[in-house]
């Protein structure tokens, strides 16, 4: 996701919400949220952003916690501040050195072709994963 990219709705980081959240734009989080984020564009989840619940997006940044299943369009990358606990469904997973990945991931193939899937449970010393599938 570049930087440049506008924001179209923000949770602050004082800010609580419940709910669900249906967008076509960017959604970043960075206070704490329960429910449901459904968005064709991108969501990102700050350092100190939490969510409890279900997020549908094109691409997703978790440098925050989020506790819940998600389903991703093309990218999903957990930065070394990030933790997911959840099942992912996604094109591409990138999990950097230091992030928490714990659950099931589905991999969609590019030509349509099946899917992969795979549990990865961190374990003492591992701390790194990075999946690209190519076919």
């Amino acid at each position: 996701m570049t930087a440049t990219k506008t924001v179209d709705t923000v949770i602050g980081k004082n800010t609580e919400l419940t709910g669900n959240i249906k967008s076509t734009g960017t959604v970043r989080v960075d206070g704490k949220f329960d429910g449901e984020i459904d968005t064709t564009s991108d969501v990102v989840i700050g350092e100190e952003g939490y969510i409890k619940g279900f997020v549908k997006a094109n691409n997703l940044v978790v440098a925050g916690q989020l506790e819940g299943d998600t389903e991703v369009k093309s990218r999903l990358e957990i930065v070394p501040t990030g933790s997911l606990v959840g099942n992912a469904k996604t094109g591409v997973l990138v999990i950097e050195e230091g992030a928490v990945f714990k659950g099931q991931v589905e991999m969609a193939v590019k030509e349509g072709k099946g899917s992969i899937k795979q549990t990865i449970t961190p374990t003492k010393g591992f701390n790194k994963e990075t999946v690209v599938v190519n076919k």
